[in-house]
Parts: structure tokens; sequence; C-alpha cells
């Protein structure tokens, strides 16, 4: 799950990326075996969404879609493909950016997943587009600065609006908004929180960055 968790007090927000117990627990003061965890100021998630101008994920996926048609007998061949797809997953979940540690853990489980489905190859690329589409659409224009509305159109698919909500419980003071497809649900609900508090995104002119302050 990529479980987002913000402070309108305290202007952070916090990010666990787990399977959905696991985060949890984390979330509840516990203890979880997680992929990330960390509170940063807030809106560090939307200004932290990498580009793929390069088209990156989509041509390393493709390279993990071709190694399915390298199976049984010629196994080692098909990780042979896969390899050099895996050091750049590696080295993005090494990225510290949330929405691409979810992107790099996402695409190889679900790599995995599909091996063994019928159709699999078809499954994965349906699967991974929906995990790499914020680094086209939000990696190199920021809409949220500019107040453009047609960035936001509807998303293409289902899995691009489903979102879990987990009202405060227990230590888990703030409720939570969780994705396990996609992170584009949790960046709408980010946005929506963003506009309910009325906050606008502000150019600093000492770092020529982005803060986000009180709209009055």
């Amino acid at each position: 799950m990529f479980a987002l968790t913000l402070d309108q007090k305290k202007m952070t927000e916090r990010i666990v990326i787990a399977e959905a117990g696991e985060a949890l627990n984390r979330l509840n003061g516990g203890v979880g075996d997680v992929y990330f965890d960390q509170s940063r100021p807030l809106g560090s998630l939307l200004f932290g969404i990498e580009s793929d101008a390069d088209s990156l994920w989509e041509s390393n996926a493709a390279y993990l879609r071709e190694s399915y048609d390298k199976t049984f007998p010629f196994e080692g061949e098909r990780w042979k493909i896969a390899q050099p797809s895996l050091e750049f997953l590696r080295g993005k979940y090494d990225s510290g950016e949330p929405v691409t540690v979810f992107a790099a853990v996402r695409t190889w489980e679900h790599y995995l997943y599909c091996f063994n489905q019928n159709h699999g190859a078809d499954l994965f690329s349906q699967g991974v587009t929906i995990l790499h589409r914020p680094f086209i659409l939000f990696g190199q224009h920021k809409p949220w600065c500019d107040d453009d509305a047609e960035a936001f159109s509807k998303p293409a698919s289902d899995a691009e609006t489903q979102v879990e909500l987990w009202y405060p419980a227990a230590k888990r003071p703030f409720e939570c908004v969780a994705a396990h497809q996609s992170p584009m649900p949790v960046v709408f609900c980010y946005l929506s929180k963003i506009r309910e508090w009325k906050l606008v995104f502000q150019e600093r002119k000492v770092c020529w960055g982005k803060i986000l302050s009180n709209a009055n």
C-alpha cells in the first residue's frame, strides 16, 4: 500500500509504503516491515515526482515483458534479459522519493506475479502503465502550481480512482488514504486536501522553489 497522512497544524506529510497490515502497524506507533516511512514538509510528495522524459520506465518495462517469451527450458535466458531492468529498478528504489520507490517495488512484484498468469505479458503491461503514469503527467509540469484544470482530466482506469480511507484509531491521530495499484488516487486526494485547507503554492525568490502558504 501507498499510505499518506497529512498534518495541517505542523504542515507535514507522512508516507508509508508497505503491505497493508504492516503499514497500519507502523502508523499505529508499532513496528512493521516497510519499504518507506518518512515525515516531510507538506508538498514534498508533489514536487518530488520525477520526470520520465527519456521514457526509461517504459523501455525497461518493455525489456521485462520481452523476457516472458524466454520460458522453459530457457529460464536462465529469461533472467539474463531481465537483469538490466532489475538494476534500473534497484536504483529507483534507492532514490528516496516515495512515488518512485512504490513504482519500483510494484513493477517488480507485478513482473513476478504475471509470469504464471494467462496472458501475463499483457497483464504486466497494463499494470505498469498505470504505475508509471505519474512520471508522464506530473514529472515535468506541476499543474497544481498553475491551476491548470486540463491536467486533471478523468483517470484512465478504475485503478486510478481506487483508494482506501483509514480513519483515526488507536495511536493513529489522522485519517489516512491508501492505494494499492497506483499512487494517482493518493495524489488526487492530496490535492483535494490542499484546496480544502485553502493553501496555495507560491514561488520563493530566494531559492526559486515552491512553498505552500495560506491562500488568505
